[in-house]
Formats: C-alpha cells, structure tokens, sequence
C-alpha cells in the first residue's frame, strides 16, 4: 500500500508544480507590451529555426546585430535604422534566442551565430556588406568575416573586453545549464533573473541617465518574454559561458574595423583592441554609454557616416 504521507507530499509538490507553471503562463502573457512590431519584416528559414528580419532603403547594404543578451533584439536599432536607410539598404536581425525569431532548445555557441550571420549574408543580402554590431556581438561579426569574409567595413559599438570572450563552461556551468533547460522549474528560474526590475538595473547601466530608457524597459521585457520565455536556452547557454570565443587572432590582421565607444571603460576596452591591431580606428561618441545609438542617435549617425 501507498503510503498516506507519500502521496500528500506528492500532491503538495503537483499542486506546486501547477502553481509555478500558471504563473510561468501570467508572465508570458503580461510579456505583450506591444512595443515590438509584430507585423512588419520578413522570416529567413534557417537549419535552427526562423530568423525575423526588417529591410529598409536602397543603396549599399548594412546589416545591423543587435547586442548578444536575451533581453535584446532589433529594437535596439529603432532610432537608427531608418536615417540610414536614406542612403543604404539596411538589413536588422533578431538573433536566434531573441526577439521575433525563434527560440529554440540547443545549445548555442559562438559558431551557431557565426554560421547564422554568414548564412544570413550569403542566402539574403547575396554580396559582400557592412555591419554594425554592438558590444559581444562583436565576437559574432569578427569571426563570421574571419571565416567566411562576408563584410567590407566593420564598426563595433562599445565591443566587450577581451576577457569575456575567453571565459570556459566548468561542471558547475553544465549543471546549471541542465536546469535552466527544464521546462516549468527552467521557465521559473529565467522568470525570476529576467524579471522587470532587473532589466530595468540592466538598462540604468547601459545609459548615462535613467531618463533616457523610456519605453525601451517595456521592449526589452517583452522580447526575452514572448514564446513562453524559451529565451530561456539562450540565456542558460550565455550564462554558462557557452558563447565565448577568443578573437584576438581573428582581429589582429584585418582592416577596415571601426570602434565607437562612450564611456571610459568603453575607451579602454577600445585602447585594448588597438593594442592588437593598430590599424583600429576608435571614435568616442560622448554623453553615451553602451548603446550611443539609442542614448545619443544624432552623434553617432555621424560617426557611422564619416565610416560609410
């Protein structure tokens, strides 16, 4: 016989479990906040999933990477991407794991954006561009060119230190991984760490004022929310060090690299890059911290444009 105890605490864990996964679907709904436009741009069918992407304007193409966080998306090119587009074709992309794209469960590493990024080149822009990629998405953009060649100039906005990029995945990383991975208990945890306050800290950190992020908390929130919070394996993936890659090597003979960084730390990052390869151009776009093209869109329009 079953014991009585057995299965009152097997109903108490149930009625937890149901409790958890009604909140997990509250979350996913109140994550509709309607600053993402759902209706416009194209999907690109790649091997991983559907790749949402906006295209703008005629002339020589762009494509702009949005930063490589689970809370980012194309949004983060809203106030750019059409003064550019007066003068180029310029192509935004939600990442996979982000945004309007599909979010998959895998495991996503550097070489999966990679390959995305010069399939994406290769299937949808068909020739040779420039990119704009901001803080680690660098990583994606200096290898997929190093790879596959796919850009002519590059700029990377405020790119991540060096040392990000060498971190390793330990034991630790690969247990945490797996539980982010479950589906109610996973889904609960990324609730809690993406939270709205959180990413609301995140932004407070990317800007020089708390004036300026706006409405941005409330895209930011619904791009790592919508579909369920199936950000969820991007996230677990990032956090456990799956997406880092050193580029030194890959940096440290190409040309035609452009850095616009804000902050001091910013600069010094910058001074880092150059050490590598002297052939580095760095512009500083003042009153700006990580995301200049959001906090200061008018200087670095111009920057960009003394590049293009």
């Amino acid at each position: 016989m079953i014991n009585k105890k057995f299965l009152q605490g097997l109903g108490i864990g149930l009625m937890s479990v149901a409790s958890i996964e009604v909140i997990n679907k509250a979350i996913n709904e109140n994550a509709k906040r309607y600053k993402i436009k759902y209706e416009e741009g194209y999907y690109y069918t790649w091997k991983e999933g559907s790749i949402h992407y906006n295209e703008k304007g005629e002339g020589s193409p762009i494509l702009l990477v949005h930063d490589l966080n689970v809370i980012s998306s194309s949004y983060e090119w809203n106030k750019l991407e059409d003064e550019l587009a007066k003068n180029h074709k310029v192509y935004t992309i939600d990442l996979l794991g982000c945004g309007l794209s599909d979010k998959p469960a895998i495991t996503y590493t550097n070489y999966t954006f990679v390959q995305l990024i010069s399939d994406f080149c290769k299937d949808i822009i068909k020739e040779k561009c420039d990119v704009i990629a901001s803080n680690d998405a660098s990583s994606i953009v200096i290898m997929a060119n190093h790879i596959n060649k796919v850009f002519n100039k590059t700029i990377l906005i405020n790119p991540a230190e060096f040392d990000l990029f060498a971190l390793e995945t330990t034991r630790l990383d690969l247990l945490e991984k797996e539980i982010l991975f479950l589906p109610v208990i996973g889904t609960a945890l990324y609730n809690y760490y993406i939270r709205e306050s959180n990413i609301k800290s995140t932004l407070n950190s990317y800007f020089m004022s708390s004036d300026d992020i706006g409405e941005s908390v409330d895209a930011y929130y619904e791009s790592s929310h919508i579909n369920n919070s199936k950000g969820r394996f991007l996230y677990a993936c990032k956090k456990c060090s799956y997406l880092t890659c050193d580029v030194r090597l890959a940096l440290s003979d190409k040309e035609n690299i452009y850095i616009l960084t804000g902050s001091e730390v910013g600069r010094a990052i910058a001074n880092n890059y150059k050490e590598v390869n002297s052939k580095i151009e760095v512009t500083t776009i003042n009153n700006s911290k990580l995301l200049p093209h959001l906090e200061n869109t008018e200087d670095t329009l111009k920057a960009i444009n003394k590049v293009l």
